[in-house]
């Protein structure tokens, strides 16, 4: 029986840590083995997780990814948060774990998060319905909303959860290596459920007589369904069910009650009682095979630069395969075509993301990507060197650099004129800018008006100091608007102001520091309210998406690059070294993270080798580039001190 992790938790740990050595040695000394379309790149988001089992975007862009150990981690603006979400309390002895996490489609009121895992006691899976408050859990807010049947195997759970269009929570639950189960109406085990968001069976099921189980089911003869996807339009529902030892399906679950044959078909079956899939895929290693289905989505985004010819398409990837193909529908007729080779390894979960891009993780070294299409960009967050909000009136002369918060208003009356200055270094950062958003934490003092437009403005001035200055020597501003954003309520939460014409000129002119100033023209007795970089969180931001250097082109010969500069050792530890050739006039040598942030910047000699200190690098993968008058060269280094 083919299992998705390893049963043995301590012989998995010893192979995904040979394994991870291997995928990175690979990646450092293989960098054609990928494949994908043209124009099209795979970028890392965020890495650093242990064993992800599945993800879910929250609508104000947060990414949520689950790790079998039982937390959930944050990605936000690129960065994984220090702090996890929420830990609970779970057995992860082979396929067991924190296996599923929904978003509600209410979240932005209610803040709700669902979670299916096992239970420490190892006796059932559960879901269960967390409360958010910002970035983490609120303590004591779990809500069990069904406690799933007994379980005795550590095999085929399912976990995965989705919304359904109808606002139903469909989940996937495995067969637990009991065949049996999968054709047994009155049990959870080997179905594809339909609840409601309190755990209540729903009207609309297909069974509506019998034992709960009966009525919570929607599909039967599954055996390990993995994922399941909804496309957005037209409600059309796809479930990946896992197979045994010959083929892995994707099924079309959007009408409820159908058997899908498990045990006693896998594959296409002859026997009418059973709904066979729309498409298989045997298991090998030939093209097109593989040996488990663990991702699947409908690429129908609201907005995305792929080619249009994607559109409609469903997306899946093999956890063995390491690939992504593609199904085409004409009437009834699907066609397969292959997306991607060579992707990360042990890929499970797939999902299109706010960006209009597809995600996916990777067991193998505990990350989460994204395929663009153009040149792979990068965020960048800058918090501000200083910020300050300044009064008018009787305290003109007061100076409120201290503050935690930060006021815009605008009055008939002079002492109740607020207006906000935040300034941000851009020295570090690098690249071609492609986004740059002012972020500010806040809301409304009060609800005498639903809302309050706030205009930004540019200020050349980039020596103000927080500590001294009053509304009396406040910065000029431009007149010109950059960006209006509205405040409404009194719910705080982030608001955005898009700059990113102004950062992008200022940069180019080699400007090392940017004022925004902030403030409304509209009378009124109703002012913004901001978190100041003096808060305990929530501090202004300028978040910045760019792309790096030209990075080491494919079409490039590799024995041109080799006659340029080589990089030893390589694996490194504590140092390397770089011995440079053919180099044009002055040379800088640049060290760079896989996000694209600048960690050394250095003058180098032509035809010599430097020795370059990495006793301050942790262990990972690194972008050296070499800058001269022809260009830009690019190659990576893997740092591991752990040889030594």
């Amino acid at each position: 029986m083919k299992c998705i992790f390893m049963i043995n938790d301590s012989i998995e740990r010893k192979v995904m840590m040979i394994l991870t050595v291997i995928f990175i040695l690979w990646s450092v000394l293989n960098v054609h083995a990928q494949t994908f379309p043209s124009g099209f790149n795979q970028q890392l988001v965020a890495s650093g997780f242990t064993k992800p089992t599945v993800f879910a975007f929250a609508p104000d862009g947060r990414l949520f990814v689950a790790e079998q150990t039982g937390r959930v981690k944050i990605i936000k603006n690129g960065s994984v948060l220090t702090r996890a979400f929420i830990k609970v309390n779970v057995s992860s002895i082979g396929e067991r774990g924190l296996l599923g996490i929904a978003i509600d489609p209410a979240f932005n009121t209610n803040h709700y998060i669902y979670l299916y895992y096992t239970l420490a006691s190892k006796v059932n899976n559960r879901i269960s319905r967390f409360t958010a408050s910002g970035d983490t859990v609120v303590p004591g807010s779990e809500t069990v909303l069904l406690d799933l049947d007994s379980i005795h195997n550590v095999n085929h759970n399912g976990g995965f959860m989705q919304f359904g269009p109808d606002g139903k929570l469909y989940v996937c639950v495995g067969e637990n290596r009991v065949d049996s189960n999968a054709q047994n109406l009155n049990t959870y085990l080997g179905k594809i459920l339909r609840i409601n968001k309190d755990g209540s069976i729903p009207s609309g099921n297909p069974f509506t007589t019998g034992s709960t189980q009966r009525k919570s089911v929607w599909a039967y003869g599954v055996r390990n369904p993995y994922t399941l996807a909804f496309q957005p339009g037209t409600g059309r529902f796809f479930m990946n069910d896992v197979g045994t030892s010959y083929w892995e399906e994707v099924n079309d679950c959007t009408t409820g009650g159908h058997n899908y044959g498990w045990p006693n078909a896998e594959g296409m079956s002859t026997n009418p009682n059973y709904t066979n899939p729309i498409y298989t895929y045997p298991h090998g290693s030939a093209i097109g095979e593989g040996c488990a289905i663990t991702g699947g989505t409908f690429f129908s985004p609201a907005s995305t630069n792929y080619p249009s010819t994607y559109l409609g398409k469903y997306f899946f990837l093999d956890y063995c395969g390491n690939w992504i193909d593609m199904l085409s529908f004409s009437g009834t007729t699907v066609t397969r075509s292959n997306f991607a080779t060579g992707i990360a390894g042990f890929p499970v979960g797939m999902t299109v993301g706010p960006d209009g891009n597809i995600y996916y993780m990777s067991r193998a070294n505990g990350s989460v990507y994204k395929i663009i299409f153009g040149p792979p960009t990068f965020t960048t967050t800058l918090n501000a060197v200083a910020d300050a909000y300044v009064r008018g009136g009787t305290y003109a002369n007061t100076n409120y650099g201290t503050a935690t918060t930060l006021y815009t208003q605008a009055n008939a009356g002079a002492a109740s004129n607020y207006e906000t200055f935040v300034r941000f270094n851009l020295t570090s950062l690098s690249g071609t800018v492609s986004s740059a958003k002012l972020r500010l934490y806040g809301g409304l003092n009060n609800t005498n008006i639903p809302s309050l437009n706030i205009e930004a403005h540019n200020s050349s001035n980039i020596t103000w100091q927080e500590n001294s200055i009053t509304w009396n020597t406040k910065p000029a501003a431009d007149a010109n608007i950059l960006a209006t954003t509205t405040i409404s309520g009194t719910t705080k939460g982030y608001y955005e102001w898009d700059i990113t014409s102004k950062i992008i000129s200022l940069k180019n002119a080699g400007a090392t520091e940017v004022t925004i100033k902030l403030n409304n023209t509209t009378a009124t007795g109703t002012r913004a309210v901001f978190s100041a970089k003096e808060a305990t969180n929530n501090k202004p931001q300028l978040v910045i998406e760019y792309t790096t250097p030209r990075l080491m082109d494919d079409a490039q010969p590799e024995a041109n690059l080799d006659a340029d500069f080589d990089i030893f050792p390589n694996p490194a530890g504590n140092f390397f070294n770089i011995s440079l050739k053919n180099i044009k006039g002055n040379a800088t040598v640049g060290i760079y993270d896989l996000k694209g942030q600048l960690l050394m910047k250095k003058g180098i000699e032509n035809s010599s080798t430097e020795r370059i200190d990495a006793a301050n690098l942790e262990n990972g993968i690194y972008l050296v580039t070499i800058t001269d008058e022809k260009g830009i060269l690019t190659k990576k280094v893997f740092v591991n001190k752990e040889k030594e």
